[in-house]
């Protein structure tokens, strides 16, 4: 007699929807999307300095991928500001440039005021405790390190709680952005032109970021976006003199010489 399998039989898994596949894509990044983030934290972390080539090859040999799937990484790069491309020699990191720095800069100070003035408008008193909180590790990283690649890491992390809290997630997309080029360039704060200003430098940074936080608090949106935009302007002001510095520093290019007129060679 056959034996009767009594256990309940195996409920098929749902199908997603076609809008549920193409959401889990969305979210998941592709190959060359993932190699482009890790060479984007290479040049913030200045492991490839301005001016350095990214060569086609050795990235393709690197991650074990094709050409291709780098070429779309530099692309990704390119479109994120943080390397040039050139056609038969690869990706080139930026130089910092005095006006492409300024620019960067403009930029934040205006997206994080405005970011600063949103969240204001929004900010409910549950919201107070976690904010102070990442103020006073701030303060504290001021006040225990000179370092202000690590002040501005912090200072990330307080914007960020901020900026979930603005209630505008294209305001959010643009200024992240913007923050990473701004990330990257920080690291001339370490330039010893400032070195002799710390730790006063980062204690101004601190008070002018806690003016910032209480007018965030007070629900007072244009005081919240005054006092961002003037946080942003003072690290303007400090990262234009260090570029000058390296400018005077910089050694001249000889000039090429020219060549000899043909009737002259001849």
């Amino acid at each position: 007699m056959p034996r009767v399998d009594d256990r309940p039989p195996k409920r098929a898994r749902p199908r997603k929807s076609a809008a549920a596949q193409r959401k889990q894509a969305a979210a998941e990044p592709t190959l060359d999307r993932h190699i482009a983030d890790q060479l984007m934290k290479d040049i913030i972390d200045w492991r490839l300095e301005p001016g350095h080539w990214i060569r086609e090859r050795q990235i393709a040999e690197r991650f074990g991928v094709a050409h291709g799937t780098v070429r779309e990484a530099f692309r990704h790069l390119s479109r994120e500001g943080f390397v040039e491309l050139v056609p038969w020699r690869g990706a080139r990191v930026i130089q910092l440039e005095l006006q492409r720095v300024h620019d960067a800069l403009e930029m934040q100070k205006v997206l994080f005021g405005t970011v600063c003035r949103l969240a204001a408008g929004r900010f409910r008193p549950e919201d107070h405790e976690g904010l102070l909180a990442a103020l006073q590790r701030y303060e504290t990283c001021v006040r225990e390190t000179t370092d202000t690649v690590e002040h501005n890491r912090v200072a990330m992390i307080v914007g960020g709680y901020i900026s979930e809290r603005c209630g505008n997630p294209l305001a959010v997309e643009l200024l992240t952005r913007v923050a990473r080029l701004e990330r990257w360039q920080h690291h001339l704060m370490r330039h010893e032109l400032l070195a002799h200003l710390q730790p006063g430098l980062g204690m101004l940074s601190a008070e002018q970021f806690r003016k910032t936080c209480n007018a965030i608090i007070a629900n007072d949106g244009y005081e919240a976006e005054a006092a961002a935009q003037e946080m942003v302007a003072a690290t303007q002001f400090y990262m234009d003199q260090v570029i000058e510095a390296h400018r005077a520093l910089k050694p001249q290019k000889p000039k090429r010489k020219r060549r000899a007129l043909a009737a002259k060679a001849g």
